[in-house]
């Protein structure tokens, strides 16, 4: 499972950068963005004591939006069990897909094929 959604994250920003080409929609960034931002919060936390607060506020509006999905894939799946069972799933989805598609535009971005795919659009 983690396997396959650090995989799926990698891809996607990789390729974006070494090729140049969009296989995703834009919805397919918000785990990247929601893991660059709790590591950046937290990183800068350690500094300012003020980023603390803004980190748990983004925890929180996760965590809020985790549970409420979660409590109606139960009421509609008419089983309880899924309250309980898609949070951690829906969290370790998100953390897998988004440390993917962060270590997928680092490598992007270290490798050089962003710097090839620009210049060779450039001579086209």
């Amino acid at each position: 499972f983690c396997r396959h959604y650090l995989r799926n994250g990698f891809l996607i920003t990789f390729f974006l950068l070494k090729y140049g080409k969009v296989a995703f929609f834009g919805r397919h960034l918000v785990p990247l963005i929601f893991v660059s931002t709790v590591l950046g919060l937290s990183a800068l936390s350690l500094l300012y004591l003020g980023f603390l607060w803004l980190l748990l506020v983004v925890l929180g509006a996760y965590s809020v939006a985790n549970l409420t999905t979660s409590f109606r894939i139960a009421v509609n799946q008419k089983n309880i069990a899924y309250a309980a069972t898609m949070p951690p799933v829906f969290t370790l989805l998100h953390w897998c897909y988004g440390l993917g598609s962060l270590w997928g535009l680092i490598r992007g971005v270290t490798d050089g094929g962003l710097w090839r795919s620009l210049v060779m659009r450039k001579q086209r």
